[in-house]
């Protein structure tokens, strides 16, 4: 089926719901552009199968889809191809454990084909062949008894469900549609089989009430809420909808009382699906939002099709009969057999596990992610891999990340491989290191002052935190490049010359001027500029950052104080860049030379570090309470003077080199060389007389042109300006950066 992503054709599908021609010739449509998607019926495919990104449920619940276009509009167009296909996927049992999806399946995969069996039953579609299983046989192999494990709360809301590795001690709150769905028919079910009881009756009318949660807003219309809005839906889930439609219609046949409350829900929800048919080069291809009208939301697939599909077809629910049963009127044979002994012992089934269970393991409760119960395909979004300076970050394209920010985390973490215990992050993009575990998300600015804005994400390692309170001085040396080369901004004329990107940071609010060549259109690797702590050479990227005092706190000394006391020890405390605070290495009691894998090693240092840090976050008004206090902010570093020390590399860096000797920590790790920030605010805190930092440095600079601080892989020269009173205007570094990777990220 052709679909051009960009287009939309005003031929939106429009329905009446008083004329039963006008439904069924809406749902023949909708059942034709469906059933373009299936190739299992072509030569060398498999019967039954939908092709990728489809998985192998989701085409047994399009076929109970198709069961229903019969049962609704007595069309026999697709009976044969859909009798083909239920029986094919039958496996040596007579059961739905078929051998080509053994691997992979799952109970609730085998549920929806049993499903569309069991509606085959009820509805009388026509048998299969007397040689063959029959319906009703199928739809009894594969019936699993689930256990209650508080899957549904006081006010009938349906969870999605839970792990035995914790003894199902924890439920994922998680509420999909197709979840409430089936416990609605189930109950109404029950409320049959035992004659209207009065407690399947209270259980059934709080289902009912509880499906308001699909239908916010009071427009009726229904949503998949847990990702619809976010735009976070993956394959599986754009065709939830289609199911709590069909089994909201089939309760009214079980319990016909319910008949106006669940027909008030679908009445609006199908003629606002259909006016979502309005896509695609045929005019009527639908989406997903059935809530933004006939404006097409540029989605489309079998799932939408199939959900447009049942929620229109659902409008005839009145003029067809009732399921039937083996005494009145069913003609499809049972098999107590099907499906028992050889086969239950080659899967044996776990009933702990919720019937609908989307994501049994490893659930964030952030993020609707993909079921677990079979083999899925891995959530994925373009982005790009950069080296900036001595770090290195996973890009984003803002308008490839959903726009609720609050989705961002789980797809960051999932992305860089967070929290491993072991340290390693080996299942991400991550390397263990805090200059490693690093995202940036790019877009276009809000500022009138800058071309792009920028904002950064420093990942925990071993925990979950996703700290967006700082900036990466580094990594903004790869937000020019990445603007350049991702079309955010166009090149120089010509596709080659030096070029200015005015970079906005949203996590500080500065502006920073970042100039560099481009040459071909995309920004220049090549060079002969090197920088200490990367091998080799490449091109040099100027970047200015102006007016960096306050990036925070909204002053220089946020304090008050050029020394402040923690623990004993004198402190400054500057915001320039990123909130900073210095202490000399010896009141610490190490070498100032020291390297980061000793500072690790030290029994008391890192602990003592992080009191002060905590101590001056709140002094300086960043947290409430040293507990509070941010992971990347305030940044601490230790300073002492000029020294001849050993580097990382194992070469030796004379004293007479560097203006001061500095060694900083970021996010709790010390870092193996210095955050550009922390090299702006040491820049700052050098003018200031008495300062920590002004008590260690060299009154007669080795470099002009600013202050060369020796770290732990070598030396970098920051450039400075100040007014007259002695407030940083302009902080000004040298770096490098290069793009590595651009394609597709992929996170569970």
């Amino acid at each position: 089926m052709a679909v051009l992503a960009g287009t939309q054709v005003a031929n939106a599908l429009t329905v009446d719901l008083s004329s039963a021609d006008s439904i069924k010739s809406v749902a023949k449509s909708i059942a034709f552009d469906m059933m373009s998607y299936y190739t299992g019926n072509n030569t060398g495919d498999i019967p039954g199968n939908l092709p990728a990104p489809y998985y192998w449920w989701e085409a047994g619940a399009m076929f109970g889809a198709m069961v229903d276009y019969w049962y609704y509009t007595g069309d026999t167009t697709y009976n044969d191809v859909t009798t083909q296909a239920l029986l094919w996927q039958v496996g040596p049992n007579r059961d739905y454990m078929t051998p080509n999806q053994t691997k992979t399946e799952g109970n609730d995969d085998q549920g929806f084909w049993g499903l569309a069996a069991m509606s085959a039953a009820e509805v009388n579609f026509p048998n299969p062949p007397s040689d063959q299983p029959q319906w009703l046989a199928l739809a009894q192999a594969t019936y699993v008894w689930m256990e209650s494990i508080g899957l549904i709360d006081q006010n009938y809301y349906v969870f999605d469900g839970s792990d035995d590795l914790i003894n199902c001690t924890r439920v994922n709150r998680l509420q999909w549609t197709y979840n409430a769905g089936a416990m609605l028919l189930g109950a109404a079910n029950m409320y049959n089989h035992t004659n209207g009881s009065a407690i399947w009756k209270t259980r059934l009318d709080g289902l009912i009430t509880g499906l308001d949660v699909f239908f916010p807003n009071g427009q009726n219309v229904m949503q998949e809420v847990a990702c619809e809005n976010n735009g976070l839906c993956n394959v599986d889930q754009h065709s939830f909808k289609a199911y709590l439609a069909r089994w909201m219609a089939a309760t009214t046949k079980m319990a016909p009382y319910t008949y106006d409350t669940i027909m008030g829900k679908l009445g609006p929800s199908a003629k606002a699906a259909a006016a979502q048919c309005s896509g695609g080069d045929n005019g009527r291809t639908c989406g997903l939002k059935w809530s933004m009208g006939s404006t097409w939301d540029g989605s489309y697939g079998v799932g939408q099709e199939m959900a447009a599909l049942e929620v229109i077809q659902s409008n005839l629910i009145s003029q067809v009969s009732g399921p039937v049963t083996n005494s009145t009127g069913g003609t499809s044979a049972g098999d107590p057999n099907a499906g028992s002994a050889a086969t239950m012992s080659r899967a044996p089934i776990n009933a702990l596990r919720s019937a609908a269970a989307l994501s049994s393991r490893n659930i964030s409760p952030f993020h609707p992610t993909r079921r677990a119960s079979t083999l899925t395909k891995q959530n994925k979004l373009p982005a790009s891999y950069y080296r900036g300076g001595t770090s290195r970050a996973i890009i984003f394209k803002q308008q490839d990340l959903p726009p609720d920010r609050t989705t961002w985390s789980p797809i960051f973490r999932g992305a860089i491989g967070s929290p491993d215990p072991n340290g390693r992050q080996l299942d991400g993009l991550g390397g263990g290191l805090s200059s490693l575990s690093k995202v940036c998300v790019v877009g276009p600015s809000s500022h009138a002052g800058a071309d792009v804005d920028y904002t950064f994400a420093a990942l925990g390692i071993k925990n979950d935190d996703v700290d967006f309170s700082s900036n990466c001085g580094n990594m903004t040396s790869a937000i020019g490049p990445f603007a350049i080369d991702s079309g955010l901004v166009q090149p120089p004329l010509g596709g080659a010359g030096e070029v200015t990107i005015r970079i906005h940071n949203t996590n500080t609010g500065k502006i920073i001027h970042s100039t560099f060549p481009v040459t071909e259109g995309e920004a220049a690797a090549y060079g002969d500029f090197a920088i200490d702590g990367v091998s080799g050479t490449a091109a040099k990227i100027e970047l200015a950052f102006i007016n960096p005092a306050g990036s925070k706190t909204g002053k220089l000394l946020p304090t008050g104080n050029v020394v402040d006391n923690f623990d004993g020890v004198d402190a400054t405390c500057i915001d320039a860049g990123n909130p900073c605070v210095f202490i000399q290495a010896k009141d610490m009691g190490v070498d100032g030379t020291i390297l980061p894998d000793d500072i690790d090693a030290h029994p008391t240092l890192l602990k003592r570090l992080d009191s002060i840090r905590r101590q001056a976050s709140v002094a300086m008004e960043l947290s409430k309470d040293p507990a509070s206090t941010p992971g990347s902010i305030p940044k601490i570093a230790m300073v002492s003077p000029p020294t001849s020390h050993t580097l990382l590399s194992g070469e030796t860096i004379q004293g007479g080199e560097v203006d001061l000797v500095i060694r900083a920590l970021s996010v709790g790790q010390p870092h193996r060389a210095v955050p550009i920030t922390v090299a702006m605010a040491t820049a700052a805190a050098a003018n200031l007389e008495g300062s920590t930092v002004w008590r260690n440095v060299e009154r007669e600079r080795v470099d002009a042109d600013g202050i060369t601080l020796g770290h732990s892989s070598g030396k970098i020269l920051v450039g400075a300006t100040f007014d007259e009173e002695g407030g940083l205007t302009n902080a000004t570094v040298f770096r490098t950066a290069r793009r590595l990777m651009e394609g597709f990220v992929y996170w569970k």
